[in-house]
């Protein structure tokens, strides 16, 4: 194996493998050194979590140190205590790591040609790829590897059209993958994904609480409540905003999303949304990869996470030309804990692959997926253990809620310390000797009398040149001011 698929079995494989194999206290210790690297080479570190490692690590290598004799104890595991401390300093890992480099000297060994003269080849071709690249930079009417998209790029070419669009509903997300066949749907999956949409439309959530009290005065049972509404919902809302868009209180796409979708649609094999590759069984049915795992955040208080496989991928087409794209999926039983899905003391969670949930809601949004995969367990295989996955080009960013006005007084703050630092160049730097500190526009900090001494007089140095040059600047035009040239005597 690669140097990165140790890495990949490390953090995601060896939980897995040694949890049912190994007495407790032999995989314990191993789980959470796998947990360690895990949560240090994620993309987004913040001082509290890298607190939390620093103070966990050693306790850690103390437990393996209990299991393994010491030949096992070299110098390189016991790094493992400092790549904390470098983290802090460096910030995260896969920003400093060698995978890169690997790749790239792997990239300059496919150059050679002569292996009698391998550094001749390496240059000759090195110095190819060089001038191919700068003559890329300037074509900009053909697609090179500078100006093409990644390969899980969801973005498509009709992003200019859908962005005209008021209901987001109507805007795709994604992008579907190979040719679409047709498929008509049944009056049992046309309800159901109609319904869907409707109770997933943020424009339409005040009619849904609207009719859920029109129930609830004619029958309080909240069981009756819940299936009246699912089976009454969709004609009620149709004829409500049909008289609302007739007195013009509502738009056009809303009152074309209540009319319903045709019942023919497009059928597909693959979708790339949120930066995700998904596949169909039917497509990875004859493959190694594994892309069908979906999993979906409810929208209950308890954010309770549902996991299924992706069945089918269907393009609802509504009047007015609006389409939507729409995921079938069969779902895991996530309602019974222990005979269903379990969670252990490791926060690894595991579906039982022979129970499924029973639900009328099979479909969901293309926005509303993100991906899994499933790992049989070692002992139970009709147990799958999920592994979660994020996409490799987004990031989760924090949002820092500031006031606007406060905003603008720190801009304002950094507008004006960073003129006067412009305007009064290096003086300011020093004061008049009483603040011994050096300033630049970024931070300040306490420096050495001597070398303030040392700069101070460099400095006074330099004006002194300065007034000097411009003395006998100023001395030569006079100069030639005060004499008359003979050129300049008129014959």
């Amino acid at each position: 194996m690669k140097s990165h698929d140790h890495h990949v079995f490390l953090e995601q494989l060896l939980p897995i493998a040694v949890r049912g194999l190994l007495p407790k206290h032999v995989c314990e210790p191993l789980i959470e050194l796998s947990l360690f690297f895990k949560n240090l080479c994620s993309k987004n570190l913040t001082m509290k979590e890298l607190d939390k490692l620093e103070n966990k690590i050693p306790y850690t290598m103390c437990k393996l140190e209990m299991i393994f004799p010491p030949s096992f104890f070299s110098v390189m595991l016991h790094l493992v205590v400092h790549l904390v401390a470098e983290a802090k300093i460096g910030g995260p890992v896969r920003y400093r790591w060698m995978y890169p480099i690997e790749r790239y000297l792997r990239t300059l060994k496919s150059y050679v040609r002569n292996k009698a003269r391998p550094e001749g080849s390496i240059a000759r071709s090195y110095l190819a790829d060089e001038c191919l690249t700068f003559c890329s930079r300037y074509m900009d009417d053909m697609t090179t590897k500078f100006s093409r998209h990644s390969r899980n790029e969801d973005k498509d070419g009709n992003s200019q059209e859908t962005s005209k669009r008021d209901l987001d509903l109507f805007i795709p997300r994604g992008r579907p993958l190979g040719k679409s066949t047709p498929y008509h749907l049944t009056v049992e999956e046309f309800e159901q994904v109609h319904f869907y949409t409707l109770n997933n439309c943020d424009d339409l959530m005040e009619l849904a609480k609207q009719h859920r009290e029109l129930l609830a005065a004619e029958n309080p049972t909240p069981r009756n409540i819940e299936k009246r509404h699912k089976a009454q919902f969709s004609e009620w809302v149709r004829n409500h905003v049909e008289h609302m868009y007739k007195e013009g209180l509502v738009d056009e796409e809303l009152y074309y999303l209540v009319c319903g979708p045709l019942r023919s649609v497009r059928r597909y094999s693959g979708y790339i949304v949120n930066g995700f590759r998904f596949h169909t069984l039917d497509r990875q049915e004859n493959r190694k990869t594994q892309n069908s795992g979906v999993m979906v955040h409810g929208d209950d208080l308890m954010d309770k996470e549902y996991y299924g496989v992706l069945r089918d991928i269907y393009e609802l087409q509504y009047p007015g030309g609006n389409h939507m794209f729409v995921f079938k999926c069969d779902w895991y039983d996530v309602q019974h804990k222990g005979r269903g899905y379990k969670v252990d003391e490791f926060d690894i969670t595991s579906v039982c692959s022979d129970l499924s949930l029973s639900t009328q809601e099979p479909f969901v949004l293309e926005s509303q997926v993100e991906q899994v995969f499933y790992v049989p367990e070692p002992r139970e295989n009709k147990w799958l253990a999920v592994i979660k996955t994020e996409p490799r080009d987004l990031y989760n960013i924090p949002e820092i809620d500031t006031d606007e006005a406060a905003l603008a007084q720190v801009i304002d703050e950094e507008a004006v310390q960073q003129e006067e630092i412009r305007t009064s160049n290096v003086q300011t730097l020093y004061g008049n000797g009483e603040n011994q500190y050096l300033a630049t526009k970024h931070f300040t900090v306490e420096s050495d009398p001597r070398v303030v001494k040392w700069v101070t007089k460099v400095m006074e140095r330099i004006k002194q040149q300065k007034h000097g040059k411009q003395t006998k600047k100023k001395k030569k035009n006079n100069d030639m001011d005060g004499f008359i040239v003979d050129d300049d005597v008129e014959v």
